[in-house]
């Protein structure tokens, strides 16, 4: 289903100066469901040193909470489409992303914050979003696409969560055929096979040690 919000139906990304001269560097990953990118990321953001370079942003939805989902996050908010068409209308959002219904997005403010205090802004995105997001900030972006080793896999992956019905799987399975078609687009592409979990983690934290230690070593200079 696809709606209209404010004046388009399609996801997009704001370029903002102020978020551009600011240190942080968006850390993108992307995947189908049931590829573990959720799991990874848990994983990554209970290393202790990592903990204190990371930040996570909140999440805009418009959707109704699910029974049972805990509205007191501090990871995501939920408002009305009428909220959230008016925060794009005065330039409040960083990146928007109609789905199903619905609008997921982030707050410019959100984002700005994030970015001044520099190190490593970690996001879960569409992958249609993080390539976005790496045109609109080529500079301060890395992408890394979370891929399983065949169909075959995810579709058991999914079955085995036990939390969608056959429908719902295959729905599931064509959209990760989208996803899947975007991932030579990214950045790292890590195969996140059957008993690859540990290994797969390692890559992630092992590439932002390394944007960390790049931005350690870069003096600052001004914005153009």
């Amino acid at each position: 289903m696809r709606i209209r919000f404010g004046n388009v139906t399609e996801s997009g990304v704001a370029r903002y100066p102020e978020i551009v001269a600011a240190p942080g560097h968006f850390f993108l990953i992307s995947g189908p469901s049931g590829v573990g990118k959720g799991t990874i990321l848990e994983e990554v953001k209970k290393d202790s040193f990592l903990k204190s370079q990371m930040h996570t942003v909140q999440s805009i939805k418009t959707r109704p909470p699910r029974p049972g989902e805990d509205t007191n996050r501090t990871d995501s908010v939920f408002k009305t489409l009428a909220d959230v068409t008016r925060m794009k209308e005065n330039q409040e959002l960083f990146q928007w992303f109609p789905y199903a219904g619905h609008v997921y997005a982030s707050s410019r403010q959100d984002i700005t914050d994030a970015a001044k205090k520099g190190g490593i802004i970690l996001f879960e995105l569409a992958a249609k979003v993080a390539q976005q997001i790496k045109q609109a900030y080529p500079e301060k972006t890395t992408t890394v696409f979370i891929a399983p080793p065949d169909e075959a896999t995810l579709r058991e992956r999914l079955k085995g969560r036990g939390t969608e019905t056959p429908e719902e799987i295959e729905t599931r399975i064509k959209n990760a055929t989208g996803e899947l078609a975007l991932m030579s687009q990214f950045d790292h592409i890590i195969v996140n096979g059957q008993g690859q979990l540990q290994a797969s983690i390692d890559k992630v934290k092992a590439l932002i040690h390394t944007i960390l230690k790049n931005q350690n070593q870069t003096t600052p200079s001004k914005a153009a």
